[in-house]
């Protein structure tokens, strides 16, 4: 990974996974992280798995807490005076056929992955406009793109992230902002 020394990264859905490997990778380039979640003591597990405990921030949150997201970021900025870097990781899967998915699983996954996407974006941008700087990545996934038996909410709500991704790149990258969504394919992950 690049030096990120002097660099602040905020990663949601740090506490396992990608967001976790994200977070160590970081901070052993040099950065300090602001980690989020659900799970404080995993977010604390995270951060001292960094080997650099005392260059991440702990800011527990729940992605659809939308109302909260002024004032964390508010948190997140006070931690370091900017934020650098935006990782957008927090999600969740509900497998099911169309038909016998339900609509509260269906919103659940909508408005976790591509709902609290959308809401930290906009949150984070005041803050990256006034630096003219800034990078968002967005942790969509391969079944965003070509979808999967079973995954209708998950790969709806990561398609839609990849295209919310390219549109935030249009409008916001001759301001120094770049966004880009990565699609990983299938990874061990707890989700």
């Amino acid at each position: 990974m690049v030096d990120q020394s002097h660099k602040t990264a905020w990663i949601t859905g740090a506490s396992s996974g990608i967001g976790e490997a994200l977070a160590k990778a970081f901070v052993e380039s040099g950065g300090h992280a602001v980690l989020s979640g659900r799970n404080v003591a995993e977010l604390e597990r995270v951060a001292h798995a960094t080997g650099a405990p005392e260059r991440c921030f702990i800011l527990p949150f729940d992605t659809v807490d939308y109302a909260a997201l002024p004032s964390k970021v508010a948190e997140a900025i006070a931690y370091q005076g900017k934020i650098d870097v935006l990782v957008n990781n927090a999600g969740i899967t509900q497998d099911a056929r169309l038909q016998k998915m339900t609509i509260e699983q269906f919103d659940r996954v909508i408005d976790v992955n591509l709902k609290g996407t959308f809401f930290s974006i906009k949150a984070a941008l005041p803050t990256m406009m006034a630096q003219r700087s800034g990078s968002i990545i967005t942790i969509a996934s391969i079944e965003g793109l070509s979808g999967t038996e079973g995954g209708s909410a998950y790969n709806a709500s990561k398609g839609g992230v990849v295209l919310l991704s390219k549109n935030v790149a249009i409008d916001y990258g001759r301001m120094g902002i770049r966004c880009n969504a990565l699609c990983p394919g299938f990874i061990d992950t707890p989700l």
